[in-house]
């Protein structure tokens, strides 16, 4: 969000904006459409302090009520969205809300007993499994940064079912069937995570494991896609 303003520099930029009835109008919008107060700052270009006491003045402010400030149809939103696999974070951009709005909210619909949590439990892996599946404690330390560092990675996509990925693979690129590595930065042979429908998330169903390289390759693209592109390329230098 940049380095915090000031008391004196905030009270500047509110005096620079409060009579600023295009902002105000926006704000307003954005306000009465539930966005947080962060989201309608960064919409804007405001500080959100600045913000925060812009809306006071203008009398916009949330009911007291948690509960009040959110709608049904949010709710249901909320409700369908888990039913189809999203993540908070697009359940969260759905809703036009911050990650965190949707979080606190969440916890009050499992409370209700509207939504049941489908997350799967913490198991704990053993040495002899990692054994099995030819993983050594670099290899692990790489499997972690990739379940947390991948775009849309599904709650359900827990480090297990990489670790018996990894094993049913044989430690092997999908495409290339070459040898995947855990070196440090970026290199064509280390591991990566590929969705296969890459419109869909990170889920067990639709992930692979390939080398670094084939994967930025391979783009957007289809296998199909890729393989037509792969021959082209061959066919075309003979």
């Amino acid at each position: 969000m940049g380095t915090p303003l000031g008391g004196d520099m905030i009270t500047k930029q509110r005096s620079k904006i409060a009579d600023d009835a295009k902002l105000r109008a926006k704000v307003t919008k954005l306000f009465n459409a539930g966005y947080s107060n962060a989201v309608i700052a960064a919409e804007v270009g405001v500080n959100p302090k600045t913000l925060q006491r812009c809306r006071a003045e203008w009398g916009l402010q949330h009911p007291v009520t948690t509960g009040a400030r959110w709608r049904d149809e949010e709710d249901d939103l909320i409700i369908r969205l888990r039913k189809e696999g999203k993540t908070g974070q697009e359940i969260a951009a759905a809703l036009g809300r911050s990650y965190g709005a949707y979080a606190s909210r969440l916890k009050v619909l499992k409370a209700k007993g509207l939504v049941l949590d489908k997350r799967k439990p913490v198991s704990v892996i053993t040495t002899a499994e990692l054994e099995a599946a030819g993983i050594d404690h670099v290899m692990l330390a790489k499997l972690k940064s990739l379940r947390v560092g991948s775009g849309r990675i599904d709650r359900n996509f827990s480090l297990r079912d990489m670790v018996e990925m990894y094993k049913a693979q044989k430690g092997l690129c999908y495409y290339t069937q070459i040898p995947l590595e855990a070196g440090p930065g970026f290199k064509g042979k280390n591991i990566s995570l590929d969705r296969l429908d890459s419109s869909g998330n990170y889920t067990r169903e639709n992930t692979v494991m390939c080398c670094s390289e084939v994967n930025r390759m391979k783009g957007q693209l289809t296998l199909e896609e890729l393989d037509w592109w792969v021959d082209k390329l061959v066919m075309g230098r003979g």
